[in-house]
């Protein structure tokens, strides 16, 4: 997604960044599907949380 951003970014076809903007949603789907299949599998029950170290 992030390509993608830098590929908006520079670009100046309006038709190529309508076509970028397309594939990051669709990757955000796909995404959030994944989520959803490891919660109900049991494989992810909460999401990642940053792990805090202690000095």
């Amino acid at each position: 997604m992030g390509f993608y951003g830098v590929g908006m970014a520079l670009d100046i076809r309006r038709d190529i960044v309508a076509r970028f903007i397309k594939l990051i949603i669709e990757i955000g789907k796909y995404g959030a599907d994944g989520i959803k299949i490891n919660i109900k599998n049991g494989w992810l029950e909460q999401p990642p949380q940053a792990i805090i170290h202690s000095i």
